[in-house]
């Protein structure tokens, strides 16, 4: 007669890694420090110059909320050892990062332009025509988006893909 046990399910055991699994974890381990480093440099080489760029212009309608937005620095040592993680990881992170380095060969030529637009007019924009105050504008919008990409969060604090970073890697992928 079989007994029946009434309350708690027994929670399933964790997946091991087998070695194709072991060298995806090792894979995602380094993109994440890839992308820990282009977060990095972006801030400080593309989104930086920008927003300094655009804070010389005085245009008071440009949106600065992400400014000065806090980054988490992504430890891949915390990375959950399960297959089903490590993969989720690495689909997002791949995604991310392509949508950042997109988003950053953009905004350099556009610093260009704006530095030398500056250089050559200064701050009065009312000797500005129309397209090269447009460039300003769309410079900052491409500066708050980046921003935002880069204050998402990929690891939970248990070594999980994040809800936020999930989602937001679905969403680059449908566009």
């Amino acid at each position: 007669m079989p007994l029946f046990f009434i309350g708690r399910k027994k929670e399933k055991e964790p997946e091991e890694l087998d070695e194709k699994n072991v060298q995806l974890m090792e894979r995602t381990k380094e993109l994440l420090e890839a992308y820990d480093k282009l977060r990095n440099s972006v801030l400080i080489d593309t989104v930086r110059i920008t927003e300094s760029l655009l804070d010389q212009t005085g245009l008071s309608d440009i949106d600065r909320t992400m400014w000065g937005a806090e980054y988490p620095d992504e430890d891949s040592d915390k990375l959950k050892a399960e297959p089903e993680n490590i993969r989720a990881v690495s689909k997002a992170v791949k995604r991310l990062y392509h949508q950042i380095s997109t988003m950053d060969a953009d905004l350099t030529p556009m610093n260009y332009e704006m530095r030398m637009l500056l250089e050559k007019r200064g701050t009065n924009f009312a000797e500005y025509d129309p397209r090269e105050i447009v460039l300003f504008r769309k410079a900052a919008e491409l500066s708050v988006k980046i921003r935002g990409l880069l204050a998402i969060p990929v690891l939970d604090e248990n070594g999980e893909l994040t809800k936020e970073a999930g989602e937001t890697a679905e969403k680059l992928l449908a566009e």
